[in-house]
């Protein structure tokens, strides 16, 4: 008796993970490439003249802490952008960060 729940717990177990394995991977693989697109595109984004210049550049320091943050942060999402769609992992916070980015675009 024992023998046969024992045999059912175990077809069932082995049958649900055949079932569900290969779902799981493929959504993994689309989640990844969304969120490594969305962050290519931020990076893209970020570059882009939005007006900050006539704001607060207002003399040639303020012109180039401007540019030098633009660059800098686009390199950041860039390089982040490149470690989720390698095999490294992601720290727990740019997780959070890439899951936020793909829900604002």
């Amino acid at each position: 008796m024992k023998i046969r729940l024992f045999r059912a717990v175990a077809i069932a177990f082995v049958f649900c993970t055949i079932l569900f394995t290969p779902l799981d991977s493929v959504f993994a693989a689309t989640v990844k490439s969304n969120n490594v697109d969305t962050t290519k595109k931020a990076a893209q984004e970020v570059v882009k003249d939005t007006g900050a210049k006539k704001q607060f550049g207002k003399n040639d320091n303020g012109n180039q802490l401007i540019d030098s943050a633009k660059v800098k942060a686009s390199q950041k999402l860039n390089n982040l952008a490149e470690k989720a769609d390698s095999s490294e992992n992601v720290t727990p916070t740019e997780k959070r960060f890439l899951d936020n980015l793909q829900d604002k675009s």
